[in-house]
């Protein structure tokens, strides 16, 4: 029995010295993989809006591009613990997400091409807008085509407003 004790205990060491050397050892890919830098994150649209909107955004708002909403979202565990409410919203993203000087989010802007015209796109629009409004974030959707700097300032305006109205 002894020697059965003594058998066991070393299966169980050589087990772990090999799993701590697996572990440890480096992993090599022999083959090329497809991933590719973009060439740029933005699209023309998309890169026209952040220009403007960084310009005219005012000193202690931080604008963040393409952010994921399970990053600035949260569920409400207490009212609803299904988490098939976060799936809903893990690969979902904001065009941009305006933020105070505590990186609160304070505002979500969607910039909308002409890919938003399809059902399926609609449909999605429609609930991102409903989760936002749920989450108390505000949303502004600017289409492509609109003049951005003429679309950015009753947005800027309205982000003040609110922040001096909050502080």
């Amino acid at each position: 029995m002894y020697l059965l004790w003594i058998l066991a205990a070393v299966i169980l060491l050589a087990v772990l010295a090999i799993v701590t050397v697996f572990l440890q050892r480096k992993v090599v890919i022999n083959f090329k993989l497809p991933y590719l830098t973009r060439a740029s994150l933005f699209n023309r649209s998309e890169a026209a809006f952040f220009l403007e909107l960084k310009k005219q955004l005012p000193e202690g708002l931080y604008v963040f591009p393409k952010v994921r909403m399970i990053d600035f979202l949260e569920i409400d565990h207490a009212a609803n613990r299904n988490p098939s409410w976060l799936h809903k919203i893990w690969a979902k993203h904001v065009d941009f997400l305006i933020c105070d000087r505590d990186f609160k989010p304070v505002l979500a802007i969607e910039v909308n091409g002409s890919s938003h015209n399809s059902i399926q796109r609609i449909q999605r629009d429609v609930f991102v807008q409903t989760v936002y409004t749920a989450a108390n974030l505000p949303l502004e959707i600017v289409n492509v085509g609109t003049e951005f700097s003429g679309a950015i300032r009753p947005i800027v305006t309205k982000i003040t407003a609110r922040e001096m109205h909050t502080s």
